[in-house]
């Protein structure tokens, strides 16, 4: 890895040193970030990483050949930056965004759906609906496979440290394909460079996929926190990021 992102960084330098000539292959190059789901507040050693884990390879002259293997950002696929993905195969880009943005807003709906399932009826959920309204997110990653929107996962502020993850969800046909991980650490990624230290978030036990994820990726449980003190079917987590 680290001699390909030497090679990267060596590019890099290379179009930034040069008077003219390159602007083509420099705009190709923002391109492929773009087509590659790498978005545009990510840190230089970030975009490096991403590029060594999607595999992108320098081709001759100076063009950009695009090999997407299987990563936890893009499920498993196989293409390249100026062709459409078919036969079943997924080419995933995720969009900043807020609590306003309809396909978010779509997504929730189905997301509160898929929870009345598993609690048998809006009724028996009643009392979480207060703390899950949209209007006081401002921060949103929706997933897309091509312009279908799959997934999202948000935060909004619980105090000068903390932030609080809301609205998990993946459309049922999707998961499976690491969509969940990538949107929890492209969401860590936004609250880290927000100056926040930690993050925090309710479950529960009937979640299992979703509690089996937070438990992989570091989170642990902790006392309930704020509204969900004397709700015992919740379960509150924490991390520090």
């Amino acid at each position: 890895m680290l001699r390909f992102c030497e090679r990267i960084r060596k590019k890099k330098a290379d179009w930034e040193s040069e008077d003219d000539g390159n602007e083509k292959e420099y705009d190709d190059f923002k391109d492929c970030y773009s087509d590659m789901c790498i978005p545009d507040c990510f840190s230089s050693d970030q975009r490096v990483y991403w590029l060594y884990k999607f595999k992108i390879d320098m081709g001759h002259n100076g063009s950009l050949h695009c090999r997407i293997q299987h990563s936890s950002l893009c499920g498993s696929c196989m293409g390249t930056k100026k062709e459409n993905v078919s036969c079943g195969r997924i080419k995933m880009r995720f969009k900043y965004t807020d609590g306003g943005n309809a396909d978010f807003i779509t997504l929730c709906h189905e997301l509160d759906e898929f929870l009345n399932e598993i609690a048998g009826g809006e009724e028996n959920r009643a009392e979480y609906i207060p703390y899950n309204q949209l209007n006081d997110i401002q921060d949103v990653i929706v997933a897309y496979d091509n312009e279908l929107p799959v997934g999202s996962a948000s935060f909004k502020k619980y105090d000068n440290e903390c932030a609080e993850i809301k609205r998990v969800f993946v459309k049922k046909e999707y998961r499976g394909k690491g969509i969940s991980k990538s949107l929890m650490e492209l969401l860590e990624n936004r609250a880290r460079e927000q100056g926040y230290h930690y993050l925090i978030l309710e479950s529960g036990e009937p979640l299992t996929a979703a509690m089996a994820l937070y438990k992989k990726i570091g989170y642990t449980i902790v006392p309930n926190y704020g509204p969900y003190q004397d709700m015992p079917e919740s379960i509150c987590m924490k991390k520090k990021i």
